[in-house]
């Protein structure tokens, strides 16, 4: 049996931006799943603690939480405004559209998105917004619905120093409105170290130090007998203290004998702080909700759209990323020619002989194999990059997966059934296929029903391939 966490206790306040800081493996993002309720039921997984908001006990159904993940996905062909207009009219139904609008353009003038507004987000094919940008846009849309308290994993992974500071400046701003902000990372620079107000240090998942940020831990270590240097990055002093050494085996043992001295002595400051009852094995985190005045943040709920309006709603954005998707299109398009002029070539001008029909057949087959394949491909590739956003969508009950498969589907048909129209335009009176429009609108139809089941096929292949 492993133990990914072990006794871990600490406390988030309103109003402070809590930290947790370790190396790889030492349990941040196994903590910070626990917290927001997103770790994923196991059999082989038990976990047992307590988790307080306020002294009661934590209540999903009355506790707004938000979790900013690691990974930054978005429909890449919406823009910054798009992507949050969508997500409060499918969260905050109830508000008039005047109220959503203001709502919106106060979250992008909170997190200094106005001037990236307008611009689309892209992708690794699409150049948009930059990737703090894209953290900032990350932590807006789970801001939508009003959160009391924001977990935020790793925010700063892959961004460089500039952007970096500017995403831990939000959270921080964040936790000075009021919010209860909790976020996990590696090895801060200095100066964003100076913007954590609370630490909590983690190693093999064990609590080595949970306090006041600043000076105070620096004490607390030099008090045991480990002492920092000057002009020293603190984070990375608490790095090196905390971090096991595998160079060699006195090395490892050494770092090891030193972090469970550490780990016991955080421990009985603990039991002497709280004098609590033995919790072997348990997770107790405090938090408070946030206290902002109606005066400095309006306050919402959310309410989950109707059938038909987030079929309306997800339809359009489908809709959107579908045409806009210029360069995936173009090489469709491209490769509908190609096809087309290719087995043109190859069955030129057939006739009406024993082998001439045939090769009609071959034709025909050949010609339903290429566009069907193209059109599954494409939707294959597709869906598992959406499929996590749709999960993470879902999570905060903005829609049922009923109207996302529907809407998707109705938007991919027309995109979808262009291709082997362009195809058969061309390919048909090249090959001398019956010349009549009656014959060639059945040709068409026939290869774009058949596109239509590919891409529900794709869907079905593009779901099954993300949960393996």
């Amino acid at each position: 049996m492993r133990f990914l966490l072990t006794n871990v206790n600490g406390e988030a306040k309103a109003g402070r931006l809590l930290a947790i800081m370790g190396p790889s493996g030492s349990g941040k993002t196994t903590l910070l799943n626990v917290l927001a309720g997103q770790l994923a039921a196991s059999p082989r997984l038990r976990l047992t603690g307590r988790l307080y908001v306020n002294g009661n006990a934590f209540s999903s159904a009355f506790h707004k939480i938000a979790y900013v993940r690691q990974e930054d996905l978005f429909f890449s062909q919406l823009t910054v405004r798009e992507t949050l207009s969508v997500a409060a009219e499918l969260q905050l139904s109830k508000l008039t559209c005047e109220d959503r609008e203001k709502y919106v353009n106060d979250l992008l003038n909170r997190l200094g998105l106005v001037s990236c507004a307008d611009c689309i987000v892209g992708d690794a094919k699409v150049r948009g917004i930059s990737g703090g940008e894209k953290k900032r846009l990350s932590v807006a849309c789970e801001l939508i619905a009003s959160p009391s308290v924001v977990f935020a994993d790793e925010p700063t992974t892959g961004l460089d120093a500039f952007q970096a500071e500017k995403v831990m400046e939000t959270l921080q701003k964040l936790a000075q409105e009021g919010h209860t902000v909790v976020c996990s990372i590696h090895q801060p620079r200095g100066s964003i170290y100076a913007k954590f107000d609370d630490i909590i240090l983690l190693s093999e998942g064990a609590v080595v130090y949970a306090g006041p940020a600043k000076e105070e831990p620096l004490s607390y270590f030099t008090e045991h007998g480990f002492h920092c240097e000057e002009h020293v990055n603190a984070a990375e002093f608490f790095a090196d203290l905390i971090s096991i050494d595998h160079s060699s085996p006195q090395s490892e043992e050494s770092s090891r004998n030193r972090i469970d001295y550490l780990v016991e002595v955080s421990a009985n400051k603990l039991s002497k702080e709280t004098n609590p009852s033995p919790r072997d094995g348990s997770l107790d985190l405090e938090m408070q909700t946030s206290k902002i005045s109606r005066s400095s943040r309006k306050v919402v709920s959310h309410q989950k759209s109707g059938w038909w309006k987030q079929f309306r709603l997800l339809l359009k954005r489908a809709w959107m990323q579908a045409t806009r998707d210029g360069a995936t299109n173009k090489v469709r398009a491209k490769m509908s020619v190609a096809s087309a002029l290719i087995f043109g070539s190859i069955f030129w001008r057939m006739g009406l002989s024993q082998t001439s029909i045939q090769d009609r057949m071959g034709l025909l087959q050949v010609a339903a194999i290429n566009t069907a394949m193209a059109a599954l491909t494409k939707t294959v590739g597709v869906f598992p990059k959406e499929r996590a956003i749709v999960d993470r969508e879902r999570a905060k009950d903005s829609y049922a997966l009923g109207p996302y498969l529907f809407a998707k589907l109705l938007a991919e048909i027309p995109v979808g059934a262009a291709f082997p129209l362009l195809f058969g335009t061309i390919l048909y009176p090249m090959a001398r296929l019956h010349p009549t429009l009656l014959r060639f609108g059945s040709f068409s139809s026939i290869v774009t029903v058949e596109v239509i089941c590919r891409i529900s096929y794709g869907f079905n292949c593009g779901g099954y391939g993300a949960n393996h």
